[in-house]
């Protein structure tokens, strides 16, 4: 097929094509999609997109996605960037993967970076978006991707972390697919999230006028009309299927005429893979044996591998692809590459299915001899029969080990399952059992279970230490209660406690740690709670095991209200930094310490988010980003709070950990209805999962709490009120009562006052009150307080100047601004306006740094009321002004710190920076970066 066939009825997709490359070398970024079936022209579209790219000035990284290499984790991103990196001097090389793109060694680079900077997943993530920021610095950057409904998980996770972060750089991304798939979870969800800023192209098949063009420049002469619409019916205006059926058609001397109609349909079943089979059986034994070693190498690659995998020597395989491409399976002038993937198809469709499993035997054998990585062999170990090569585990245990790395468990978990095939000793099988156990609870709880069990079954035929069987049993226990089956937890976990040894109080703790965890699945089990707090009165200040106990005694204290829990989530955090590496003890103690308004607790989250932006996987990406989101709320940091809990949501849609959804979503739920943004609230409700008759286990009340507080606003008071009660009742089933945690109360008060209960609401607020002050921080107590004042008559006065006292100098500015609205508005009633002015001004402002505008509009409104039409809610200045986000920004660029440098350091992108720097200098009426130092500190830069 000629360019110009190829590209036949393609002039929109071509120009839609030419505008994003004209976008990219203007500095501008784009997202491009072709989606169509096979055959239908979408390699022919990239290509030529290459080529204007090209001439166009941008540089262009190419990949394309194979069934192979469906396994082989960051495939598509290695092709991308592994040759351009290589290619690179070792002074560009460092350059390019140096700073926060070091992580990205561990994909494309030559060596592993240094302990300090290695990571497994998130950071890998950030690096390779690094890196791709680097190339684009030097040069605009085209990346275009082929046959991606193939592609690897993990390069789809990269792809989703790198499309929301474009603006700003010359970048342009075009993605070609197939539209069908059988399990495209998660490119579906990048497609989805990429639906606003994508264009997706969809090729049409060729018309029959088209059709007739092309029979006639094939044949040399004019087609009958029947003959074509017939050959057009046959081929269903596929291109490819259409030069493929020609080149049978001229193969076996089939003219184009009407009589010949049902010979073309009975040839035009499976063209492609005919054809091929057509043009093999031509061509002599080296020739084939070649191609089906190309064919499952899948992979472009110099001749003596193939060779080698073919048994043939160098020169008969060079003259072997070179007839190869005479024939039309190779590209001409292209080595070892198809002519096209279903060419590739057609090849393997040739090769029986026992066949093919040996031949992978052979290549990966080949490739151990040539110490290809291990990724690469385990790709072919996945096809080959078990115990076909030589000490096949050990290359799947690498593989495995590479993949958890680069932060890919669901690939290792493959690799893993495959190495349990193999012949292997009783210890090795339990290792393997052990690792496979561990990794499956991130990506399949259900097969978690099943390795666990068999670990445990195989650590019991052994002698092996009671601590390790112990602890094996508690990782199945974990599993099991994930998995819902939590009456076969508790009984694993009491095995332990009846069978340690007497002195073991480690091990006893151990599991009634595990126990207490257990009890948050079953809000009916009160006695765990009770035996939990009342058998671990004073746990141990060390020990493994003792901190996260207490931890966990933190979290049911807190939830009940009782202010000792701020002293055992301390204890919990104490000492050498193991909670770093114990997600379930961090998340639990600084949660603790953020609802008793201890600074540490924020300290602790920022830390952790830091070490696990270096460290840590997308999965506790996904915890950390939902509690500091949490942090920001509860300070009034609106946008702080709504960019974590929006990284959170793809954290959580990345790693599929969707048991975070529902503490995710509520989060961002409660953050939006601040801002004003109802719909978008609602749809993050939607977004968490929020169902009738969800799990307990689940945090289900903090969502019925925020669908309450929508509900109230929408004017739905006989709604909201079930809501709050409902919310209400799923906490106390868990044993909660602290208004820190949840004030139901005080919202179920609010839908009581609509809808004219006040005795009701009333008698809420009261015992919030009340519960608000044994617990003790001023935030709840405030809420509570100003909510009781709301329902009083002249004693209510009092109340929101107490209210007031505590919330000014707390941390908590929203609540603050929310109780000065509620003293200027009462003083507005009782006709006192110019005393309510200066509370509601007050307001006015907290409120719009806080970026409550709905709060900043209400107290607008009061201020009217009062007669002070004049005033003018301008835009907050001075250093006061600066959010959170743009405070840290400006004191690292008055120390001369980079931006680039900004954005690494912070985990943040470039385009970020620039706002946060624009919007501060605008608010300290400067114009450069120059004069921060001096803003700032008082000094000269």
């Amino acid at each position: 097929m000629s360019e110009k066939d190829s590209l036949l009825e393609r002039a929109g997709e071509r120009a839609a094509l030419t505008r994003l490359v004209g976008d990219v070398a203007a500095g501008g970024s784009g997202l491009l999609v072709i989606e169509g079936a096979a055959g239908l022209g979408k390699t022919e579209l990239l290509n030529d997109a290459r080529g204007h790219a090209r001439t166009s000035g941008l540089r262009v990284l190419s990949a394309h996605s194979s069934e192979l290499e469906q396994d082989f984790s960051f495939g598509i991103v290695r092709q991308l960037f592994e040759r351009c990196v290589a290619e690179s001097g070792p002074d560009d090389q460092d350059d390019l993967l140096s700073g926060a793109a070091s992580p990205a060694r561990l994909v494309v680079g030559s060596h592993v970076p240094d302990s300090e900077t290695v990571s497994p997943s998130f950071a890998t993530l950030h690096g390779l978006y690094w890196l791709t920021v680097n190339l684009a610095a030097r040069e605009p950057l085209l990346l275009v991707m082929d046959d991606l409904h193939w592609c690897d998980d993990p390069s789809l996770r990269w792809l989703s972390y790198l499309i929301p972060r474009l603006e700003g750089l010359p970048v342009g991304l075009i993605m070609a697919l197939r539209p069908e798939g059988e399990d495209r979870a998660l490119l579906n969800r990048l497609l989805s999230a990429s639906a606003m800023s994508a264009r997706v192209l969809r090729p049409a098949p060729l018309t029959e006028h088209a059709t007739e063009r092309l029979l006639q420049e094939a044949f040399g002469r004019p087609v009958d009309q029947k003959f074509t619409l017939a050959f057009h019916r046959h081929v269903g205006g596929n291109p490819l299927y259409l030069h493929e059926l020609v080149d049978i058609m001229k193969g076996q001397g089939v003219p184009p005429e009407v009589e010949r109609i049902p010979h073309v349909g009975d040839l035009g079943a499976q063209a492609v893979v005919k054809s091929v089979g057509l043009r093999l059986a031509l061509l002599g034994e080296p020739e084939r044996q070649l191609a089906y070693a190309l064919a499952l190498l899948d992979e472009e690659t110099d001749a003596d591998l193939p060779a080698a995998v073919a048994g043939l020597d160098l020169r008969t395989a060079l003259e072997a692809t070179g007839r190869l491409a005479e024939a039309g399976l190779l590209k001409p002038g292209h080595g070892t590459s198809f002519a096209h993937p279903i060419v590739r198809s057609g090849v393997l469709a040739q090769i029986p299915r026992i066949e093919q499993a040996m031949w992978h035997a052979r290549i990966a054998t080949a490739l151990i001899g040539r110490r290809a990585p291990a990724e690469r062999v385990a790709a072919h170990l996945l096809g080959s029969p078990p115990g076909s090569v030589a000490d096949g585990y050990a290359v799947l245990d690498e593989a495995a080990s590479h993949a958890l790395d680069q932060g890919a468990p669901d690939i290792a978990l493959t690799y893993l399952k495959r190495a349990l095939l193999e012949p292997l000793t009783v210890d090795r099988r339990l290792e393997i059992l052990g690792r496979a156990g561990d990794v499956a609870l991130f990506v399949d709880v259900a097969g978690s279970m099943e390795y666990l069990t068999e670990a445990i079954r195989a650590a019991l035929s052994t002698a092996g230490r009671l601590e390790d069987r112990a602890e094996t049993a508690c990782r199945l226990g974990m599993a099991l209660a994930l998995a819902g089956r939590t009456d076969v937890a508790e009984q694993l976990w009491n095995d332990i406690l009846t069978n340690a040894p007497p002195g073991d109080t480690d091990l006893r703790r151990f599991a009634l740690a595990h126990l207490g965890i257990l009890a948050a699945f079953l809000p009916e089990r009160g006695d765990l709670r009770e035996r939990l707090v009342q058998a671990t009165a004073t746990p141990p200040r060390d020990g493994r095991c003792g901190k996260p106990l207490d931890a966990v005694i933190a979290f049911f204290k807190a939830i009940a209200g009782d202010p000792d829990a701020k002293l055992h989530a301390r204890r919990a955090l104490s000492g050498p930094e193991w909670y770093l590496h114990d997600a379930g003890r961090l998340w639990t103690a600084s949660h603790v310490l953020l609802l008793a308004d201890l600074d540490e607790g924020t300290a602790l989250l920022d830390e952790a988010t830091t070490h696990i932006h270096r460290r840590g996987a997308v999965s506790s990406m996904a915890v950390a980003y939902t509690y500091r989101s949490l942090a920001w709320f509860l300070r009034g940091s609106l946008a702080e709070a709504h960019a974590d809990a929006t990284q959170a949501i793809w954290a959580v849609e990345c790693a599929g950990v969707d048991a975070s959804r529902p503490l995710s979503g509520a989060f961002h739920a409660e953050i939006l209805i601040e801002q004003g943004l109802l719909d978008a609230a609602e749809a993050a409700l939607d977004w968490s999962g929020m169902r009738e008759g969800a799990p307990p286990a689940s945090p289900l009340y903090y969502c019925l709490h925020a669908q309450s507080r929508l509900f109230h606003l929408r004017g739905d008071h006989e709604r909201g009120l079930h809501a709050a009660l409902e919310a209400g009742r799923l906490f106390a089933a868990h044993g909660g009562r602290n208004p820190a945690i949840l004030p139901w109360r005080s919202q179920a008060a609010l839908c009581l006052r609509a809808l004219h209960r006040l005795p009701e609401a009333i008698a809420y607020a009261e015992e919030e009150v009340g519960l608000a002050r044994a617990w003790g921080t001023p935030g709840p107590l405030g809420r509570a307080l100003r909510l009781l004042s709301s329902l009083s008559g002249a004693e209510g006065t009092a109340m929101i100047e107490e209210a007031i006292a505590l919330l000014a100098p707390s941390p908590h500015r929203l609540e603050h601004a929310k109780a000065l609205m509620e003293l200027g508005s009462r003083l507005r009633r009782q006709n006192q306006r110019s005393a309510a002015r200066p509370p509601l001004r007050q307001a006015i402002d907290i409120a719009t740094v806080c970026g409550a505008e709905p709060l900043a509009r209400e107290a607008q409104i009061e201020l009217r009321a009062t007669g002070a039409y004049r005033y003018n809610r301008a835009s907050p200045t001075g250093l006061a002004s600066l959010t959170p986000s743009e405070q840290r920004i400006t004191e690292m660029a008055a120390r001369s710190v980079t931006n680039r440098e900004i954005a690494q350091t912070l985990f943040i992108t470039p385009k970020t920076v620039e706002v946060h720097l624009s919007n501060a200098y605008r608010k300290l009426g400067i114009r450069s970066r120059t004069e921060l130092p001096s803003v700032l500190h008082g000094s000269t830069p």
